[in-house]
């Protein structure tokens, strides 16, 4: 399974500090996962995702990937953002101010098929729904 982390393809790969009009990470990201699904791989897109930024892209990708898809937006208010972000490795590297100034509480891309997770949803919690999600299902023909 190939795990395509945005703060690594955009911040680390790409040295783009955040997202702006005509960077290059939505396309990027969303290509190399087109790529790695057309070779048969499972792939996981991490990150905050923009609705603004990601949408037309990841909508371009949906269309073009004849397997199954899950999509999930964990919506998580700003003080529980600023508590996470604490415990990251990064919590550095920008501040609440930022943050707050990039925040949008409810910035779900509205695919077809879009989960919810409301932030009560404990990592344990999450990973099982996406894990049960993810299981082949017998009744459907994935190829």
């Amino acid at each position: 399974m190939a795990i395509l982390s945005q703060d690594v393809l955009r911040r680390t790969v790409l040295w783009e500090k955040r997202d702006l009009p005509g960077g290059l990470a939505p396309r990027f990201i969303t290509h190399s996962a087109g790529f790695l699904l057309n070779a048969g791989w499972p792939v996981i897109m991490e990150g905050i995702l923009r609705a603004g930024s990601y949408g037309p892209a990841l909508r371009e990708l949906l269309a073009a990937h004849r397997g199954r898809t899950l999509v999930y937006f964990l919506q998580v208010e700003l003080a529980e953002t600023f508590a996470r972000h604490t415990t990251r490795p990064e919590a550095d590297e920008f501040s609440a101010a930022e943050m707050e100034s990039w925040f949008e509480p409810d910035d779900r891309l509205r695919l077809p098929g879009e989960v919810v997770l409301p932030q009560t949803s404990s990592l344990h919690v999450t990973v099982d729904r996406i894990c049960r999600d993810a299981r082949p299902r017998s009744d459907v023909d994935y190829q």
